[in-house]
């Protein structure tokens, strides 16, 4: 989508050969140094918990956002706080959390620049609807 808007877009994937036009596959440090938004798009693994730590956010282009609707685990979260109050990163938007459902308070409830959602972002209104009628048709079966 990045690409239809003109953007640059980089990517990180150990695993892909190919990636679709328009889309650079980089290392990851690359990644981190020249991106002003950084997007998480993956599972949690024991390889990748915390990969976004106080050396890593470090790394970052100086106010870039970061968007984490993959899983919370990928994130150090106290590093997290740190880079926004620091404006090392201009923002985050985040859609899980370490721990599920988010406790409270929670240090990201007090930050300004941290945008919260309770791990639902990626679902649409024609996910819900079709929510609705899978389960319509189960209590009717």
């Amino acid at each position: 989508m990045g690409a239809a808007f003109g953007m640059d877009v980089l990517a990180f994937d150990p695993y892909a050969k190919e990636v679709p036009a328009g889309v650079k596959l980089v290392k990851l440090n690359e990644l981190y140094v020249a991106s002003d938004v950084v997007s998480l798009h993956c599972p949690l693994t024991a390889e990748n918990r915390q990969m976004l730590n106080r050396d890593t956010l470090a790394r970052f282009k100086r106010g870039a956002i970061l968007v984490n609707t993959a899983r919370g685990g990928l994130i150090d979260e106290a590093a997290l706080a740190e880079a926004l109050a620091s404006g090392q990163l201009r923002a985050a938007g985040l859609d899980s959390f370490d721990v599920e459902p988010m406790t409270t308070p929670h240090p990201f409830q007090q930050i300004p620049n941290a945008i919260l959602s309770p791990h639902i972002g990626g679902v649409s209104d024609a996910a819900n609807v079709l929510a609705v009628i899978e389960e319509h048709a189960r209590n009717a079966a």
